[in-house]
């Protein structure tokens, strides 16, 4: 698998491949993670629950560091294919690395995650649409973690039976209605009597917490005993900052920063509502993480959260950009626990049906070996609706 990120880093890609790479080991196959060494500290060959990483270094040559880490990491993937040691290279971000698929797919199958937003973003901008175009043509299977970027990659010229759907999925166990609660209102000082509204995203555009922001006033209206817990950093932490004082909801409203992915059971385990705001979305990792700890999730009808959310069952849709019926659904759930305990108990049951990394790593190492009967110029059944 090559990815440029990759823990001890915190992200969604991150947590996807720190949790998918263990488990297809754990189903018998031999998994190595090329990565970016970020610090100089790390170890150049590391191992990662039983995976074997291999950390790209890099020069301090600021105009040059893409193209050393491209050319290092091509390097790796032949090195690994002509040992004998690659039967099929998973690429997990596009850029800059999909652009090495061109030379690494002439000795070795290569399949291809859709994750990122930055993927919708590019595809909704002229300028950027015949790179993508490009890039997708070496792989021989595109997996998409929703049906909507399933559909993009479709747009650009990927077969529809070559490309698949398999949703994310999270480690139910780690995030479970067991975790002990308490720890993050003491560390924070929330007050007992308090409603807790978690909101676990990155501060960028895409994520909207800004409309989470703007909903706040209005469900102080019907719920003044409210602490939010925003537990993420980014570009768009000062301005947010700034509208929570305008607001005057500067005791109301806790910026928590970036939050370990071992750290974040416990602000599920205190939550009483998880609040998923995005714009765009795959199929959202914080989601699944608050649905597996039994949560009441109120989320946007966005990118792949349809495709996790059942609307009234296992948590509540809203559309997008929509502070009003965002405080709505908010409040719904603050003042109805009955409501609150029905949502977040059929939530737990579809994340043990459904979303565990046993059944993802299944459906990958089945994508993996239809990319290597395509690479092979064998027959292949449709993947599309696996």
């Amino acid at each position: 698998m090559l990815s440029a990120s990759f823990p001890p880093e915190i992200g969604g890609i991150q947590a996807h491949l720190g949790n998918l790479a263990p488990a297809l080991a754990a189903q018998g196959h031999q998994v190595k993670i090329v990565t970016l060494r970020r610090e100089k500290g790390q170890r150049i060959r590391d191992a990662y629950e039983g995976v074997e990483v291999i950390r790209v270094p890099q020069l301090k040559l600021p105009k040059l560091q893409t193209a050393q880490y491209l050319a290092l990491a091509t390097a790796v993937l032949i090195t690994q294919r002509l040992r004998g040691q690659a039967d099929v290279v998973h690429y997990h971000t596009y850029w800059p690395d999909a652009f090495t698929a061109f030379l690494v797919n002439k000795f070795v199958p290569v399949v291809y995650t859709a994750h990122e937003s930055r993927f919708l973003i590019m595809a909704e901008q002229a300028r950027f649409q015949k790179r993508l175009q490009l890039a997708l043509r070496p792989f021989q299977t595109v997996i998409a973690p929703s049906t909507e970027l399933m559909m993009v990659a479709q747009k650009f010229g990927v077969d529809p039976a070559r490309s698949i759907f398999i949703p994310n999925a999270v480690d139910s166990e780690k995030f479970s209605p067991a975790v002990a609660r308490g720890r993050v209102r003491a560390r924070y000082g929330i007050p007992a009597d308090h409603d807790l509204i978690l909101c676990p995203r990155r501060l960028v555009p895409k994520n909207g917490v800004e409309f989470l922001i703007e909903s706040l006033p209005l469900i102080r209206q019907s719920c003044d005993r409210i602490s939010v817990v925003v537990a993420g950093d980014g570009p768009e932490r000062q301005k947010l900052e700034q509208r929570v004082r305008e607001l005057s909801l500067q005791n109301s409203v806790i910026f928590a920063g970036s939050v370990a992915n071992a750290d974040l059971p416990a602000f599920y385990a205190d939550a009483d509502v998880v609040v998923i705001p995005s714009l765009m979305e795959a199929t959202s990792i914080a989601g699944l993480e608050a649905m597996a700890s039994a949560c009441a999730v109120v989320a946007t009808d966005a990118g792949g959260l349809p495709e996790i959310i059942d609307d009234g069952r296992t948590g509540l849709l809203v559309p997008p950009r929509d502070p009003n019926a965002l405080a709505a659904a908010i409040i719904r759930v603050l003042k109805n626990p009955q409501l609150r305990t029905q949502l977040g108990k059929a939530a737990r049951a579809r994340v043990e049906s459904e979303f565990t990394w046993a059944h993802v790593a299944g459906e990958t190492a089945r994508a993996y070996e239809q990319a290597i009967a395509l690479w092979h110029g064998r027959a292949i059944t449709g993947l599309a609706h696996a």
